[in-house]
C-alpha cells in the first residue's frame, strides 16, 4: 500500500482543521498535521519552540521556518503519524520555502509523494466574521462561533453556562493581516507546490454547512486513497 498525502490550504478559519478531523474518523490510519495546532501545543509544553512561537502567532505572523519544521519534524517522528496511511498536511507550507522544506521532510521519513491540494475558498467578509466571533469556555473548553456554531444563549457555554471567552487575537485588524499574509505568501506557495509534484488541485467552496463542506472533501480524497491501495 502506497500512503497518500493531501495538502490543504485554505483562508483562517475555512474549515481546514475541522475536515482534516472529518477524514481522520473517515478514514482509518489518517493522521492530521495541523501546523498551528503543533505549535500551539509547543507553546502548553513550555518548549523552547513553543515559547519562540508564542509572541509571534498572537501578532498574527509566520512563524520562523526553523521552529515550524523544528515542531513538524518532531511530530512527524509519532507513531500515529509514522504508521499513518493517509496524512494531512494542514497549514503547511505557508510561504514558498517551506514548499522545499515539506519536500524534505516527506522524504527523510519516506512518505512518499503529494497526491492531492485541496483549497478551501471563502469569502474576505466571512473569514473575519468568523475570526471575531469565534469563543470558548474557559471551563470546560467547549467552542463556539456567533458565525457558525453560536451558543444557545449569547456568550454563555451550553455545556456548564459559564461565561464564553474571546481570544485576545482574534480582533478584526489580526483577521485582515492573516488575509493579506495568506494572499502575498501562501497562494505563491501553493503554485510552487502544484509546480514541484504535478499533483492536481481540488477547489472547495467553504462557505456552506460543516456537513455540506465535509462531504466535499471526503469525495475529494477517496479517489487518490483508492488509486494507492492498488
Amino acid at each position: 500500500m502506497t500512503p497518500t498525502n493531501v495538502v490543504v490550504f485554505g483562508p483562517t478559519l475555512s474549515g481546514k482543521g475541522t475536515n482534516a478531523g472529518i477524514l481522520t474518523k473517515v478514514f482509518q490510519t489518517c493522521a492530521a498535521i495541523s501546523t498551528g495546532t503543533v505549535l500551539r501545543a509547543q507553546i502548553d509544553a513550555g518548549t523552547v519552540f513553543g515559547r519562540i512561537a508564542e509572541p509571534v502567532m498572537r501578532q498574527a505572523q509566520l512563524v520562523s521556518n526553523g521552529v515550524t519544521f523544528g515542531a513538524l519534524f518532531a511530530e512527524a517522528k509519532k507513531p500515529h503519524v509514522m504508521g499513518a496511511t493517509l496524512r494531512v498536511w494542514d497549514g503547511v507550507p505557508r510561504e514558498p520555502d517551506q514548499v522545499y522544506l515539506l519536500m524534505a521532510l516527506l522524504d527523510v521519513f519516506d512518505f512518499g509523494k503529494v497526491d492531492a491540494i485541496l483549497r478551501y475558498d471563502l469569502p474576505d467578509e466571512v473569514v473575519v466574521a468568523r475570526v471575531i466571533g469565534r469563543r470558548e469556555c474557559p471551563n470546560c473548553g467547549a467552542k463556539f462561533n456567533n458565525a457558525t456554531r453560536p451558543p444557545k444563549v449569547v456568550d454563555v457555554c451550553d455545556n456548564c453556562n459559564t461565561e464564553l471567552r474571546q481570544r485576545d487575537d482574534d480582533t478584526v485588524e489580526n483577521a485582515k493581516t492573516k488575509l493579506r499574509i495568506y494572499r502575498e505568501q501562501t497562494v505563491p506557495a501553493l503554485q510552487l507546490l502544484r509546480e514541484m509534484t504535478g499533483a492536481p488541485l481540488v477547489e472547495i467552496d467553504a462557505n456552506r454547512t460543516i456537513a455540506e463542506v465535509g462531504a466535499s472533501t471526503i469525495k475529494a480524497v477517496t479517489p487518490f486513497i483508492a488509486t494507492n491501495l492498488i
